[in-house]
This record gives structure tokens, sequence and C-alpha cells, in this order.
């Protein structure tokens, strides 16, 4: 019975020695369920933007806003999310702690193409420690039908009348619930297709530019025009600058002949008309005659018939010639509508009338040679002989061709015939 009474009191002290601390934890542990009590937190949130209103927004395109949520009295992980379609919110995982800390939020709004026009409303949530705020998010999505070129505008550059030239460019559209017109303005401007039933996306157009062959030279301003026939049109300048470019003739072409077949009799006097009538040209040249008989006295520049050069090269009855004499007297052949700085040949036929001193000084534009040729002392009358020499047309596309008689007599001759110009 001692041995009982004394352990009982031993165990009694050690429970004294143990209860304070026991209370102490049951008190601690009745706090911190406290803390956790859903019923409400021991913090609180704030926004510094209670609503948010976007307004007007198009399909396809981005809006954004930012508001700063302040925390006080929280220890606790900060949450925020979005709730509607297409809205976002910058993802927020801080710890908001201590008295007062603040952090930003940007809200993000991008309609997709396919939201089509309507009121859009959604939220942005926050929470922390079982402090919450909702941010209410409103919109009005609009949804404009729109035409885009991939060009500010259409440049064909240089082209020549009869010429035709073709450029693309691609049309995108977008939010169409038409069909599309596509024509063109301005002579010689025309486009392909004519029009589109559904022109939603990238579609390719093509444009020609044919000016007419008498079109002005200049600058030629027209314009594609695209319409939905409702709310989307657009336009297309178009620009082009007409230029008359000569081309080239083939080397080889005859750009001018004269065979001096007046067509009178031996010794007719000749003309300007005369030489203007046995002449031929290619169509895009132009020629003029100039014929100045020393003293004005006319039978200087005349007809050789019997001394005319024949097919077979031989001397006969076989034609005309031009036979001029007297120191001064000229015949001039001017050639105009060549392309300037080409170079050409330039032959003919000479037959001196005789034995006795004669020359004559021939010049060409752009010839170099010495122009006096001496035609005097040759013992053969019945011959002819081709001279040539290589002209080259000046800036403006003009060649002149002069044959002057330059001896000191009025009785001595020489005959020329059968003149050539050559595009080399």
């Amino acid at each position: 019975m001692i041995f009982k009474s004394s352990t009982n009191m031993k165990e009694k002290r050690k429970l004294s020695l143990w209860m304070p601390w026991v209370i102490m934890l049951i008190v601690m542990l009745g706090t911190a369920c406290e803390d956790d009590d859903p019923s409400g937190p021991s913090g609180s949130l704030a926004v510094d933007l209670p609503a948010i209103d976007f307004g007007n927004v198009e399909v396809g395109t981005t809006v954004t806003e930012d508001f700063v949520v302040t925390s006080s009295g929280l220890n606790a992980v900060l949450v925020v999310s979005a709730v509607g379609a297409d809205l976002t919110a910058t993802p927020i995982t801080s710890i908001v702690s201590g008295a007062t800390s603040s952090d930003t939020v940007e809200v993000t709004f991008s309609p997709a193409e396919t939201a089509g026009a309507r009121s859009f409303t959604g939220s942005i949530e926050l929470f922390a420690g079982g402090a919450t705020q909702s941010v209410p998010v409103s919109a009005n999505i609009t949804s404009t039908p729109t035409l885009m070129f991939s060009t500010a505008s259409l440049d064909f550059g240089e082209v020549e009348p009869g010429s035709s030239q073709s450029r693309d460019f691609t049309l995108t559209g977008a939010r169409l619930t038409t069909g599309v017109t596509i024509s063109a303005t301005g002579a010689g401007l025309s486009v392909v297709p004519a029009s589109l039933d559904d022109a939603n996306g990238e579609n390719t157009i093509t444009v020609t530019y044919e000016p007419a062959d008498d079109a002005p030279e200049g600058v030629f301003n027209g314009s594609i025009e695209v319409s939905d026939g409702a709310a989307a049109s657009e336009t297309l300048p178009v620009v082009a600058t007409v230029t008359n470019v000569v081309v080239g003739l083939p080397v080889g072409t005859v750009v001018y002949s004269n065979a001096m077949e007046f067509g009178l009799d031996h010794e007719a006097d000749a003309t300007e008309s005369d030489f203007s009538n046995a002449g031929m040209t290619d169509p895009t040249v132009s020629v003029a005659y100039s014929i100045m008989p020393r003293n004005d006295v006319t039978n200087r520049i005349r007809t050789n018939k019997t001394s005319s050069r024949c097919p077979d090269n031989s001397i006969g009855d076989c034609g005309n010639a031009m036979r001029f004499t007297g120191m001064g007297s000229t015949v001039n052949i001017a050639l105009s509508g060549l392309e300037a700085g080409r170079s050409y040949e330039v032959s003919y036929w000479v037959r001196p009338d005789g034995s006795t001193d004669r020359s004559m000084d021939v010049t060409v534009t752009g010839d170099t040679s010495p122009a006096t040729e001496d035609w005097g002392g040759l013992t053969d009358r019945s011959f002819y002989r081709e001279e040539t020499r290589t002209g080259v047309a000046d800036s403006s596309g003009n060649l002149e061709i002069n044959f002057e008689f330059s001896s000191d007599s009025t009785s001595r001759t020489i005959s020329v015939d059968d003149l050539e110009v050559v595009a080399l």
C-alpha cells in the first residue's frame, strides 16, 4: 500500500508539470483554426479600375487595358483569371504580403475573325487568401467588310503605243458577305477577272495596259475600282508613261533610194519634183530636196539619158541620171526620221562624162572622209564607178547628203545615178 501511494503521487506531479503546455497548445490550435475560417478573410483586395469598357473592337484586332490591384493585411498567393472568350489577363502568381502590396494586371481582348458582330461581357477575377475582387469587362464587337491591295499603286513604266503590258496584284478580302465587282478606268486599261463571287482571302488580279497606236506621249493615269456594292470599296491608282520610241530597223534595210529615173528627155532640166518622184523611202523616213544650180541657170542641173547605167553596168540609153556642172551647183537631199546616232551606208554611181579636169564635193552628215572627189583626167568615158560613204544620223535623226560641183567650169559635167542609203 505504501508503494502504491508513493507511485500515484509521482504521476500527479508529472501531470501538473505538463498541463500548462497542453493548455497553451490547445489555445494556439484554436487561434489557427480561426485564421482559416472561410466565413471571412483577415485582409483585403482593392482595384483602381472598377470596370473595363473597350468600346468598339473590330474582329481580328487586339486591345489592352491595365489596372492596379492592391492588397492589405494578406500573406497569400494572388491568382488572376479571365472569364470570357478571347479575354486574357496577365498570369500573376506573386505573393501579396505585409501591410500593403500592389501588382499591375494587363487585360487583353482579341475577338477572333469568326466572332461576328455582337456585345461582349466578361470579367477579371482576383483571389488571395480568401479575399476576392471582380472587374467587369464589356465591349462591342464589330465585323466590318474590308478590301486590301498588295501595293499602293500599279506602275507600268514606259509603254509604247500599240504595245501591251500586264501587271498582277493581290486583292485580299475579309468579312465580305457578297461578291465584288472589279472595273478599270482609263483608255486602254483592262482587268481580269471582272468580278468575284467570294473575294474573302487572297485573290490574284491581272491588269493590262494597251495604249492605242495614236495614244499621245506623256503620263497616263488610270485606276482599278473594287466594290462589294455596299460597305466595302477601294481604288488602286494606275500610272504609265506613254513613249513613242522608234523601233530599230534591221541591218541592211534600205531607208532611201533614188534611181534618178526622171522620165525626161536627154538634157532636160531636173527639178526638185523630179527628184521627189524618182525617190523611195522607208515608211519611217521623210525626205526633202533642194536644187540650186549656179547663178540659177536651170540647165546646169539636168538629165543625162545617154550616159545612164544599165542593169549590166554597161552604158547606154537605159534611163536617166542626174548631170550637173558649174562651180557651186548643188543638189541637197535631207532625210529625217532616222535613228539618232545610227550609222548608214550612202552609195551612188558616178560617171565623169569626159577626160578633162572636173570634181565635186560630196558631204554626208557624220562622214569623216574627204569631201572632194576628183573625176578629171580619166581616159575611159564609158564606165560607172560606185562610191560609198558612211554617215551618222544626228541627235534629231536627220542625215543630209550634199552634191556640189567644185570645178570652175560650166561645160565639163559629172553624172550621178542610183543613190541608196542603207541602215548599218
